[in-house]
C-alpha cells in the first residue's frame, strides 16, 4: 500500500502539511547525523482531554428493568425440563 492511501486511527487521512512535517523531521534527522551531532527534538504539545473531548458524556444509570432481570434469571435453574424427562440432573 503506497504511503499516500494509508488511513490512520478513526478514518484520518494525512493532510499535505503532515507530510512535509515529517519530511522536514527526517530532513532534521539525517542532517544531524551527516554534520555528527543530536537532531533537534520537537516536544509535542498534547491537549488536556477536556480539550481532545469537548463532547459531554452520558453515565448510564440502573433502572427498575434490570433489577426485575437480575431476579429473574437468579431464579432460573440449569435443570431444565423437556417433556416429563429432567435434563442435566444427576
Amino acid at each position: 500500500m503506497k504511503c499516500v492511501d494509508q488511513r490512520f486511527g478513526l478514518r484520518y487521512k494525512l493532510k499535505i502539511d503532515d507530510y512535509r512535517w515529517a519530511a522536514g523531521r527526517r530532513r532534521e534527522r539525517r542532517m544531524a547525523r551527516i554534520e555528527g551531532r543530536e537532531p533537534e527534538v520537537e516536544e509535542l504539545e498534547i491537549p488536556p482531554l477536556r480539550v481532545s473531548f469537548p463532547k459531554a458524556t452520558y453515565v448510564i444509570q440502573p433502572d427498575e428493568r434490570l433489577e426485575s432481570l437480575v431476579q429473574g434469571l437468579s431464579a432460573i435453574d440449569i435443570n431444565t425440563l423437556k417433556g416429563d424427562k429432567v435434563e442435566g440432573g444427576d
